[in-house]
Parts: structure tokens; sequence; C-alpha cells
């Protein structure tokens, strides 16, 4: 009895050892699903495994550079893809659908095509008169400008006359008003871009303009040269002038000359000098700004030392 169960008990251990290794599955499992759900974006793509589904992509594309490079396959046997895709749809009408060529349907392909047909002999039929109503003011137009072109711009009234005239046809026949607007075209002579040959006065009117350039070049220079003269003139006058002017103010006494009396000059008890008369005693000649005259000097020297 005791052998029988110490069998018993080794046949429990397997199956409890079997679970406990199947639950740690389990939870290992959910604990991997669980770290893929952590970085979701919350929605339905929550419960896919992205990294399953990169694996099997990356199979998929290794197989099929497999096949391309390593294995024969014969040109013939490749299936090219159709123009059209067989786009099944339910509209039967052409009016149904929209205008697009490529929709893969050719039976409504065709309708389509024999619709703008249709279309095109209808705006044929009726751009008739709309072609009419458009060429005849531009025939207005045209003979308008030939008009305008013969008149005599010399003659005032008669172009006024014939613009008004002008005027009057086109608004019958547009049923518009005129409304004028000047403005001024500016334009440039043609230019003869043949440089094979000269014209004929080419060395005349060469000759003509270096005359003028030379005739305008001297004339510049000579107005020049007269007003540098005219400056020099000016500045010997005023030098002259300057000189008379310098004998004059010494021989001449001004009334206006600063004379310093006695009762100007305030007397110092220390540094007082008697301005009457100092130095010699032949000099009777006055101080009057302070110079510190000495005797013997005359009238010329002391204005030289000045």
């Amino acid at each position: 009895m005791a052998k029988q169960t110490s069998t018993k008990r080794k046949s429990k251990n397997p199956s409890l050892a079997q679970q406990k290794a199947a639950q740690a599955q389990v939870e290992a499992a959910q604990a991997h699903l669980h770290q893929d759900e952590i970085g979701g974006i919350h929605d339905e793509a929550d419960v896919m495994s992205f990294r399953g589904i990169a694996l099997q992509r990356f199979i998929f594309n290794q197989e099929l550079l497999e096949n391309v490079t390593d294995k024969w396959i014969h040109t013939n046997s490749i299936i090219p893809s159709r123009p059209f895709t067989n786009i099944n749809t339910s509209k039967n009408s052409i009016n149904e659908i929209k205008g697009e060529l490529y929709f893969g349907n050719i039976k409504l392909m065709k309708q389509k095509l024999e619709q703008l047909e249709l279309e095109i002999k209808q705006l044929e039929e009726n751009n008739d008169k709309e072609i009419n109503n458009i060429l005849k003011p531009n025939k207005l137009l045209s003979t308008s400008l030939e008009e305008l072109s013969n008149i005599n711009t010399t003659q005032y009234h008669s172009v006024q006359e014939q613009l008004k005239k002008l005027e009057s046809d086109y608004t019958s026949t547009v049923n518009k008003k005129t409304v004028s607007k000047t403005y001024i075209i500016r334009s440039i002579p043609s230019i003869n871009n043949n440089t094979s040959e000269a014209p004929p006065t080419y060395w005349e009117d060469l000759r003509k303009t270096k005359e003028e350039q030379a005739a305008r070049e001297a004339a510049e220079l000579q107005a020049k040269e007269a007003a540098l003269q005219a400056e020099k003139d000016a500045q010997e006058r005023e030098r002259l002038q300057a000189q008379q002017a310098i004998p004059q103010s010494h021989s001449d006494q001004d009334t206006n000359d600063l004379v310093i009396t006695d009762s100007f000059i305030q007397h110092d008890s220390e540094n007082y000098v008697d301005q009457n008369g100092f130095g010699n005693e032949d000099i009777n000649m006055i101080d009057d700004v302070g110079f510190g005259l000495h005797g013997g000097l005359d009238d010329q020297d002391f204005l030289s030392q000045i």
C-alpha cells in the first residue's frame, strides 16, 4: 500500500509543474503585450502587435527579393498589368458619373465619347452667330483705324469731327458708350543694324560733331580762364586798397582812439608809476596802454615794435 501511494504522489507532481509552467508562460505573454500597449495611440491600433507586423513585412520583402534575384523566370511568364483597372460600378447612365476618362468602364467611356461629340456639334452650330457678332465690331475697328491714320492732324476741327463720327458709329453698332482717355506714346526711331556699310553722310556728320565738340571745349576753357583772371584782378584790387589805407591811418589821428587818463588808471600804492613822464626826463611821451616805453625811441621805432 505504501508503494502505491508513493507512485500516486509521483504522478501528481508532474501535472502541477506543467500547470505552473503554463501559467508562467501566460503571465509572461500578458506582460509582453502590456509593454507593447504602453506607447500606443489609444485606438483600435493598440491591439496590434507592431513588431509582429514589421517582421512579417520584412520576411515577405526578403522573399520577393529572393524571387527576383535568385530564381530564373522567363519574361513570357510575367503578366503585364492592365491599362484600366476593372472597376465595377452600378451607374449605367453617362449623366450620373463624373466627367473623368479613366474610370475603368469601357461601355461608359464610349457613351461619354458620343456625348462629347454631340456637344461639339451643338457648339459649332451655336457659335456661328456669336462669331458674327464678334467679327462685326472688329471690322468696324479696323476700318476706323484706317480712317484715323489718313486724317490730316494739322487740321484740328476736321480731326474732331472725324472722331465724333467714329464714336457715334461705334455706339450704334456695339450699343456701348465710348470714353476718351489721352495718353502719350514715346518711341525711339528705328536703328539700322546693318554695319557692313556706313551711311553716305557719315564722314561729314563726324566732322561736324568733332568741330562742335572742339568749339564747346574751347568755350568752356575760355570761360574758366576769364573767371580765374577776374578772381586775380579782384585780389589785386583788394591788396592795393589795403596798401593805400595803411599810411593814412598812421598820419591821421583818429578821433575815436582810446586815451587812458589818470582817472581811468587805478593807482596802486605799491606799484604806482607816474605816467606823465618816465625813463629819461627828455621824453614827454605818455604810455597810453602800458607798453613800457624807453628813452631814446622815436615814433617810427615805437610803431615798428607794436
